[in-house]
């Protein structure tokens, strides 16, 4: 409040941009609707991903008891604890419901919230408020592109199909992307909405979930063509063992969270021969490494190997570290 009070931090709602031919846009009308394109070619990421490709991919059959306990209708209880792990201080959708607000209605707010769900879940229906989303503009500093954006959803799908789920539970994810769609808000006034075709939400709760399914598909397409072994790391179950006996080793390869992945391998050799079949599987069903976002750590690393490495056709960082 003093802050502003003093005229300082003021948002810039009114600042003039350029459009994509380098015009300078003056009225709100034109920034609003400038944005609006924006980021309507962020979230629709153009996807050549093979039809006969995705047709090729198998789709094992379900156990019987299996399929049962995933069609199963959400219990009043599901919806409760799922209230509870909301965070707060979250954004609100355009009902202006928070978390707080929510979780302070309890269980009368829990069985509201389970009448809905259910009638979704057996209706196959989605709420049509639930797929608009309102975006506002937030200076982030290190890039905008994300592989969450430009998965292609029919790709999705069949993979899920491929690990296992039952076309019930797809088609409940599908109605969350079903015409899903999205607005610009900037100083109060709201521009038109556009439909979002590509990618999974930002933003979701179920989205790093979602990608690393896909993630984990494309990771073992690559070890199909490649030999790469990972680390040995040692573990126990205790922090203080009192002999190395009780260590254990295990390899690893990969660690990853939604769409951010640190390979790890014995040699530069090893790297370089992943990082070739990476690139070409994540092209062929439509995902891109992100080369600005990447970095390479060499952990005693020679003097040939200080400089950076060069990654379709970009140098890619790897700063000096030496342990």
């Amino acid at each position: 409040m003093i802050r502003r009070l003093c005229g300082q931090n003021k948002q810039n709602i009114h600042m003039p941009i350029k459009d994509k031919d380098d015009h300078l846009l003056t009225t709100s009308a034109e920034r609003l609707n400038r944005w609006r394109q924006y980021f309507y070619e962020l979230f629709n990421v153009p996807t050549n991903v093979d039809p006969s490709l995705i047709q090729e991919i198998s789709t094992p059959d379900i156990d019987p008891m299996e399929k049962e306990r995933q069609e199963k209708t959400p219990i009043l209880q599901e919806v409760a604890e799922a209230i509870k792990q909301m965070k707060n201080h979250r954004a609100p959708g355009k009902d202006n419901l928070t978390a707080e607000i929510l979780k302070a209605g309890g269980m009368t707010t829990a069985k509201w919230l389970h009448e809905i769900i259910c009638d979704i879940w057996t209706k196959e229906i989605m709420v049509e408020a639930w797929t608009l989303a309102t975006l506002t503009r937030l200076y982030k500093g290190k890039g905008d592109k994300q592989a969450y954006d430009s998965v292609n959803r029919q790709l999705l799908w069949k993979i899920y199909q491929h690990y296992g789920l039952t076309d019930k539970v797809i088609k409940m994810l599908q109605l969350l992307y079903n015409n899903t769609r999205a607005q610009v808000r900037i100083g109060g006034e709201e521009s038109m909405v556009f439909e979002i075709v590509t990618g999974v939400k930002q933003g979701g709760m179920e989205s790093p979930i979602l990608f690393n399914i896909v993630l984990d598909f494309i990771i073992r397409k690559v070890l199909e063509e490649t030999k790469a072994n990972g680390v040995k790391m040692a573990y126990g179950h205790d922090f203080h063992p009192p002999t190395g006996a009780q260590h254990k080793l295990v390899n690893i390869l990969d660690l990853a969270y939604a769409d951010d992945l640190a390979i790890m391998t014995e040699s530069s050799t090893e790297l370089e021969q992943f990082i070739q079949v990476f690139e070409i599987i994540t092209q062929k069903y439509g995902l891109t490494m992100n080369i600005k976002k990447t970095v390479i750590m060499s952990l005693q690393q020679s003097q040939q190997e200080s400089t950076g490495r060069i990654i379709k056709g970009q140098v890619v960082n790897q700063p000096n570290f030496n342990l």
